[in-house]
């Protein structure tokens, strides 16, 4: 099964993908760290998860509350008679507000906030990038994995120690290791 955080991509992609334009046309919408400026049409909106931390619950189950880091990157090429920051500024409004009219993604995660933009400008001779990035941070939970035996069997004959109390196993000649939850 993925991890959660696939399913945000998911989401994050369906919902940019189609609902941004400009000049009357789709903006294209890549999830992908990189866009290749050069070979795309602008303006162009990319995005990708960047950065987690997680904490724990004393529960059983384990549940793990998680912060995410969202970047969506949008870029767009000057030409004649643009003004790249009112480009920026357009899409970025159309960005924000599909996800501040929807902060749970469908119900994918419990909230989401945006938190930094950054612009910035890259003149490249002939031709001027603008790009920003909007960064938002994205809460969800998670369950840890369920225990399964035959994991901790194939962890102990590849040497590996994964909890605390354990059981000898004399059918099979191993010792399964399980995972103990407080006291």
């Amino acid at each position: 099964m993925a991890h959660k955080r696939k399913g945000i991509r998911d989401k994050v992609f369906t919902k940019l993908n189609g609902n941004i334009t400009y000049g009357g046309q789709p903006v294209n919408v890549y999830q992908t760290r990189a866009i290749p400026y050069w070979r795309v049409q602008l303006p162009a909106v990319s995005f990708y998860l960047f950065q987690e931390d997680a904490d724990h619950q004393e529960s059983a189950p384990r549940e793990y509350w998680r912060n995410l880091q969202l970047a969506i990157q949008i870029l767009v090429k000057e030409t004649q008679g643009t003004i790249t920051d009112d480009i920026i500024d357009d899409i970025a409004d159309q960005v924000e507000k599909i996800f501040f009219l929807d902060p749970t993604i469908d119900d994918t995660i419990d909230d989401m906030a945006l938190v930094n933009t950054s612009v910035a400008i890259k003149d490249d001779g002939e031709i001027i990038y603008s790009a920003a990035v909007l960064i938002f941070n994205l809460e969800y939970r998670t369950d840890a994995p369920e225990f399964q035996p035959s994991l901790a069997v194939d962890l102990q004959r590849s040497g590996t120690s994964i909890g605390i109390d354990s059981v000898s196993v004399s059918s099979i000649g191993a010792t399964i290791t399980y995972p103990t939850i407080g006291a």
